[in-house]
């Protein structure tokens, strides 16, 4: 988010330049009505205070990068991201328990763990955008949309790209990048990709992680298409 600041002889305009980033709906409003009643704006311009949001849109393809669902999150869903968070890491505990894989309580992951937890939460309003719907409280009157076949499959494509990001941006590589610089071994090439082969359901040795060397390596970071049923299942289960 890239903040700018105008200021003529009648008005300030506070304008929010967002490409990715999250906002409460009516942002602008009480942004304007916050500032209105700390500082008396009008006794020195005449027009007050206008406070602006510019949302950079991947022409391309428009709402599957970004929209005004992700850019101005419901408050509904605001309100409680950390506890909806809390909840769907939860119920992954809960699946990955069966499989008798190794779980983490989620007050015990780490911060980039927690984030990525919330970094899911927070992307429902535009991966629902994307299908024409959208979160809002119980007592809406409206009907519920079931979610179809292929609306899941759909949105789990979209899910897998945003989490491969999420890891890239936070220095993980995948396989044949960290082969091709030599950070790993064949064998080690080889016992990730494994992980990836169809009736695989092994989620502890899919990845590498050295903390002491900031150097982290994961198996799933490959095109949606090439995972195994297991993990494509994993990009599922939010919706």
């Amino acid at each position: 988010m890239t903040l700018n600041v105008e200021i003529d002889h009648d008005e300030i305009t506070i304008r929010y330049i967002l490409k990715n980033s999250a906002l409460g709906l009516n942002f602008s409003e009480e942004k304007e009505d916050l500032i209105n009643k700390l500082l008396d704006i009008k006794s020195i311009f005449s027009e007050g205070l206008r406070v602006k949001i510019n949302i950079n849109l991947d022409q391309d393809s428009p709402m599957e990068d970004i929209s005004l669902a992700e850019a101005e999150t419901p408050t509904i869903l605001l309100r409680n991201i950390e506890e909806i968070a809390r909840a769907s890491h939860k119920r992954y505990n809960e699946i990955e328990k069966k499989k008798n894989n190794k779980v983490t309580p989620y007050k015990k992951l780490n911060a980039k763990k927690k984030l990525s937890s919330v970094r899911q939460i927070k992307q429902y309003p535009r991966k629902l955008n994307i299908i024409g719907c959208e979160i809002v409280p119980m007592d809406d009157p409206r009907d519920e949309h079931i979610l179809t076949i292929e609306e899941i499959e759909h949105l789990a494509k979209i899910e897998h790209d945003d989490w491969m990001d999420e890891k890239i941006n936070t220095g993980w590589l995948s396989p044949y990048e960290a082969l091709e610089a030599k950070l790993i071994s064949q064998d080690e090439f080889d016992a990730l990709m494994a992980t990836n082969e169809e009736g695989c359901t092994d989620s502890t040795n899919n990845k590498i992680e050295d903390e002491e060397n900031n150097f982290y390596v994961h198996a799933n970071l490959i095109p949606y298409e090439e995972l195994n049923s297991d993990s494509q299942n994993k990009d599922k289960r939010p919706f």
